[in-house]
């Protein structure tokens, strides 16, 4: 076996100097310190001008190093904020970002960046709602989380899960059903009785819960049988929910990985995680470290910068 041990992966997150940048800074924080990882935050000038750091970074590390953040860097690169995320997202536990960006026309709180990353990255992003628009977003909710019950799935439900454990919350997985399904040929009602397909699903959810309470016993897990898109199911939820969690290509959705992220940020009032294909559960908190009592809210700090970079 082994004697070395693999470094624990940052929490990425895109900065400038906007308020919906402090507030996924605040958000990224609270996990890096609930889960032991350490902060990257990263700001490009795709202007070319080679100009520091807007001011509010220093901020931003004395938040960090007041959570007790294992370790913060700080790289500022010259070109796309999207092409500089992008390239350093392979290597994050998470990527965080603000819920809107300067190129975001009104009323469109998901911002450009986010969707020219979302479906492009392999590690979870999360979209982070502030207080410049709209009502406050949940600080205590529970993280929800929609399933179909398939196995890609389980990685969103995996990584939910993962997330309320950091944040000392509960889990609430919703299984949404509907007897209208999306082909290639469009759409059709499925078959079965109306009492057999909600059986069915249910059952699946109670699968599903099992697995989790197997894994994390300690961890609050509520479940939901709902006869309606995952979607809407998400969105009527969101209310009270302090993180919602997607899959990518969502079966039970319907659409598209970008529409449906685009949906929920522009009208679910909390932080939306959306999880590719593939990924990998987040890992643990560092053994010793201590969780903040109700997620990524509880908003302190962590250390020293790394080099800047041109």
């Amino acid at each position: 076996m082994s004697s070395r041990t693999r470094a624990p992966r940052p929490v990425l997150v895109g900065v400038d100097a906007s308020p919906q940048a402090a507030s996924a800074v605040d958000w990224a924080v609270g996990l890096a310190a609930a889960t032991g990882s350490p902060l990257h935050l990263v700001h490009a000038e795709s202007g070319g001008s080679g100009a520091p750091p807007p001011r509010s970074v220093d901020e931003f590390l004395a938040t960090a190093r007041s959570a007790g953040v294992i370790g913060t860097t700080v790289e500022v690169v010259t070109g796309s904020p999207v092409a500089a995320l992008r390239s350093r997202a392979d290597a994050a536990r998470m990527l965080v970002l603000g819920s809107c960006d300067d190129g975001a026309p009104p009323g469109v709180r998901v911002g450009g960046i986010a969707l020219a990353l979302v479906g492009r990255v392999d590690c979870p992003i999360a979209i982070v709602r502030g207080l410049a628009r709209g009502p406050a977003p949940s600080r205590t909710g529970s993280v929800v989380v929609g399933t179909d019950g398939s196995s890609a799935d389980r990685r969103v439900v995996d990584t939910a899960a993962e997330l309320a454990e950091a944040v000392r919350t509960d889990l609430l997985i919703v299984h949404a059903w509907t007897d209208v399904a999306i082909t290639p040929r469009g759409l059709r009602r499925c078959t079965g009785g109306f009492e057999t397909q909600q059986q069915a699903a249910r059952s699946r959810l109670d699968d599903e819960r099992r697995r989790i309470a197997a894994g994390r016993p300690s961890l609050p897990v509520a479940g939901e049988v709902v006869s309606a898109t995952a979607l809407q199911a998400l969105l009527d939820r969101s209310s009270d929910a302090s993180i919602v969690v997607v899959g990518h290509g969502n079966g039970a959705t319907g659409m598209a990985s970008g529409s449906t992220m685009r949906s929920l940020v522009e009208f679910a009032p909390c932080t939306v995680v959306w999880v590719p294909s593939g990924v990998e559960v987040l890992a643990g908190r560092a053994s010793g470290s201590a969780a903040p009592r109700r997620g990524p809210t509880d908003v302190r700090d962590a250390a020293g910068a790394l080099p800047q970079q041109g």
